[in-house]
């Protein structure tokens, strides 16, 4: 009788006792509603931090390692409401967020433990601080909040309460509300109002070098500085001047090198530089040069180095949006007005610039969204031929994009936020279902390699049932045979156990 080699046998239980390619984590608030996460998830010391609902507590602060008994409130923060944790940020071992506690909504820490779980600083004693934009900028830790006697203005902490401290009140009669924070170099840029409207401002980390970078709109409406983004060591950002519109601008620190780069739009109509996203030593971003529509742009800072990419939709706008760096490339959503919005990326060339797949056959589109890079290989949701919105990843090429997860076959699972934790990747997802059980936004574990797992379908007896497709018609079935039903009877008491655990 022959046998299996060693490592044919290997390979056959291995593929009969695999992991599964997709489960629930758990069920954190029961029924079609689901647990309304906040985040996206942050990952410290093995365990995922985010927001979540449940309904005994509210929303409060939730942990995660992967497993079913691994995940559970970490602190109910607010006991006689929701705590509505958000801005997660990893800085110096320790995860900052801001969250309503008993005395309102203020800055806190964890380092994955209840007890470990505290309030920062005592910001407003008289209602919100609003704390946000956490940023790491020399050595200490930035954000914006407001307090009861300055308004909302620029705070940093070294993390402890003693050392949580307002940098400046840029704005001594109201609130300057700085935002898009954006460190380069030694330097952190940001958007904030003096009561001569939101203009461009700059800090070294002390008061003194605390400045504002020109009035580059003059009178109190303010330029409106946005899309602050690294360009080799420049800033580069989007801010209307009132003769040029919204335009691409630039700046190295000073008010000398600080001034409009290119009106893109030639005249006083608006390109509305969006979106920027650095790749090395560039920018990329979505603007309209007002003749080719909305389309993928770059810029290194200077005005001959400030380009269309690429034409993507010669018959109209491309509309790219959802930018995302992974790999060395920024990826994103666009049509070029044949085959509907899909998954693209580009090098920053015009001839790496290209479609990946076309996920939804024709014009529809696939409509990509919240793209993420997880080990050099992009995750993302997209509706696919025969799917609507269902988890997707792709490593750059044709043949390496494919369903990972079909969560939700009969009404698409609307996946968002893709976090690596070990050997698996979580998103959040709704398994709608037409018969059976619905679950709404609750938290999935999907295998790195998972190529369109199901519900279910990577069980032993599915399992079980391929093997005995694989062994029939050998002369060493029935040896082979016994061997599987063991494992599989060992497999079912091992599922069973992972079920309650």
């Amino acid at each position: 009788m022959h046998l299996f080699s060693f490592t044919a046998l290997a390979t056959l239980l291995a593929a009969t006792l695999g992991a599964q390619d997709l489960r629930l984590i758990k069920d954190i608030n029961p029924g079609p509603i689901g647990c309304s996460p906040n985040g996206p998830p942050v990952v410290l010391n093995g365990l995922m931090i985010f927001g979540a609902t449940d309904t005994t507590n509210g929303h409060e602060l939730w942990t995660s390692d992967g497993t079913t008994s691994g995940t559970y409130m970490l602190k109910d923060i607010n006991p006689t409401g929701d705590s509505s944790p958000y801005w997660f940020f990893v800085w110096n071992g320790r995860v900052y967020f801001g969250a309503t506690g008993p005395t309102g909504w203020e800055p806190w820490s964890t380092d994955g433990t209840a007890a470990g779980t505290t309030q920062l600083a005592e910001i407003n004693p008289a209602g919100d601080s609003h704390v946000r934009q956490f940023t790491d900028f020399n050595g200490e830790l930035w954000f914006t909040a407001e307090d009861n006697a300055n308004g909302h203005e620029l705070w940093k902490t070294d993390g402890t309460t003693a050392g949580t401290v307002m940098v400046a009140d840029l704005w001594a009669s109201g609130a300057s509300t700085p935002h898009d924070l954006t460190v380069i170099g030694s330097h952190m840029y940001f958007a904030a109002e003096d009561g001569n409207g939101r203009e461009l401002w700059r800090t070294d980390g002390s008061v003194a070098g605390t400045i504002q970078l020109g009035d580059l709109y003059p009178g109190a409406t303010g330029s409106n500085p946005t899309y602050l983004a690294d360009a080799g060591g420049l800033l580069v950002f989007a801010a209307d001047d009132a003769t040029a519109g919204t335009e691409l601008w630039r700046s190295d620190g000073t008010v000398a090198g600080t001034y409009l780069l290119l009106d893109i739009a030639v005249g006083a109509a608006p390109s509305f530089p969006a979106l920027t996203t650095t790749l090395g030593a560039m920018v990329l971003f979505v603007c309209d040069d007002g003749v080719n529509g909305s389309q993928l742009w770059q810029t290194d800072g200077t005005v001959a180095g400030t380009v269309m990419t690429k034409l993507i939709n010669p018959t109209g706008a491309a509309q790219p949006h959802q930018l995302a760096l992974a790999g060395g490339y920024v990826w994103f959503a666009a049509t070029d007005g044949v085959h509907g919005t899909e998954l693209w990326r580009s090098d920053g060339t015009p001839a790496g610039t290209g479609m990946i797949k076309d996920i939804n056959s024709g014009a529809s589109g696939s409509h990509p969204d919240y793209v993420t890079e997880v080990n050099s290989i992009v995750w993302f949701g997209a509706s696919g031929d025969n799917h609507t919105k269902e988890v997707w990843r792709s490593d750059g090429t044709s043949a390496g994009t494919w369903l990972a997860a079909d969560i939700s076959p009969d009404g698409g699972s609307n996946p968002f936020w893709f976090t690596l934790l070990g050997s698996h990747v979580y998103t959040f997802a709704s398994d709608y279902a037409i018969l059976g059980t619905n679950h709404g936004q609750e938290l999935w574990q999907v295998s790195v390699n998972a190529k369109g797992a199901k519900v279910g379908k990577t069980s032993v007896d599915e399992e079980l049932k391929d093997a005995l497709g694989c062994c029939s018609g050998r002369s060493d079935a029935p040896i082979l045979l016994l061997l599987l039903l063991a494992m599989a009877c060992s497999a079912r008491l091992l599922t069973r156990q992972e079920s309650t655990t």
